[in-house]
């Protein structure tokens, strides 16, 4: 459902500026940027037109997708994994069905609804996310000691490839997510964690810790300023150059130094996915990716 912006502070809830600026999203080429419609300067009094998102760079970049979800269908570009999805007062939520035909459990082939949408896009690369998640309890349909209070929004980024099944391959990609109820599986409230998942996969059937590929974790953090509420996030990927904000505050700003096994790489292109921990309910709204590279 798509946010009136009318005014300052609502401007810099819509994401149209207010955001510390990330260095690394800095525009290489200002004289070949000045003769691109894309470099426009975005400021609090010019906010950026039709088909254009502003960045923390004060500039405007090109929108390679974005849904509020006002229509009446949803959007076949969507893939929709493991539970069943609606529209719901002009957003995208989980209902609380599986997926008909999907084995769902610890012993079957994965557990957590996911949306995601241009997995594997090569021309997705250095990319602005910005989007609004609620996160909710979980269905007690595999663990009944979940407590109701754990909300973990998670969202994955430069998605070169994921599977609805984790006994299939694979998942390369960013993930992160951060606990915003009570504490949570990534830790107390607030507590954030960002990694990358590198060909992993599980053979045979239900989950294991052993498992195809690599994990590897590239930062963790507190942001005591996340509310228990629906969160509006930002996240600017360029090159190694990670930046996320909640609700306007930089809440993690790191260059991923990870070292990768020597046939390993960090993922560099692909989609986006959201998700929560567990069987948790969640929905989504106001989502848009622009393009950093122009």
């Amino acid at each position: 459902m798509r946010r009136a912006c009318l005014g300052v502070a609502a401007l810099a809830a819509c994401g149209r500026f207010g955001f510390a600026p990330n260095p690394a999203a800095q525009v290489a080429d200002a004289s070949a940027d000045a003769a691109d419609a894309a470099a426009t300067l975005c400021a609090t009094s010019a906010p950026c037109g039709s088909g254009f998102a502003c960045a923390s760079d004060a500039h405007c970049h090109p929108i390679l997708f974005e849904d509020h979800f006002d229509g009446a269908t949803i959007d076949p570009a969507w893939s929709l994994m493991r539970f069943e999805f609606a529209l719901q007062s002009g957003e995208l939520a989980t209902t609380s069905t599986v997926r008909t035909g999907f084995d769902y459990g610890q012993g079957g082939n994965g557990r957590g609804a996911v949306a995601a949408v241009h997995i594997g896009d090569p021309s997705w690369t250095d990319v602005r996310i910005e989007w609004t998640q609620q996160s909710m309890a979980s269905l007690l349909i595999v663990d009944g000691s979940l407590p109701p209070c754990q909300h973990t929004p998670s969202v994955f980024f430069r998605v070169e490839s994921y599977s609805e099944s984790w006994n299939s391959p694979e998942d390369t990609s960013y993930g992160w997510s951060i606990d915003q109820g009570c504490d949570g599986p990534v830790g107390p409230t607030g507590s954030w964690g960002l990694g990358s998942s590198v060909g992993v996969w599980i053979p045979g059937l239900g989950y294991s810790s052993t498992h195809d590929g690599d994990d590897y974790t590239v930062g963790a953090g507190l942001d005591p300023s996340i509310a228990d509420a629906p969160v509006h996030f930002v996240i600017e990927a360029v090159g190694p150059h990670i930046s996320i904000w909640t609700d306007g505050t930089l809440a993690v700003d790191m260059i991923d130094t990870t070292a990768y096994a020597q046939d390993e790489s960090a993922p560099t292109f692909g989609g986006v996915g959201f998700s929560s921990a567990w069987e948790q309910m969640f929905s989504i709204d106001d989502v848009v990716v622009s393009d950093l590279t122009r």
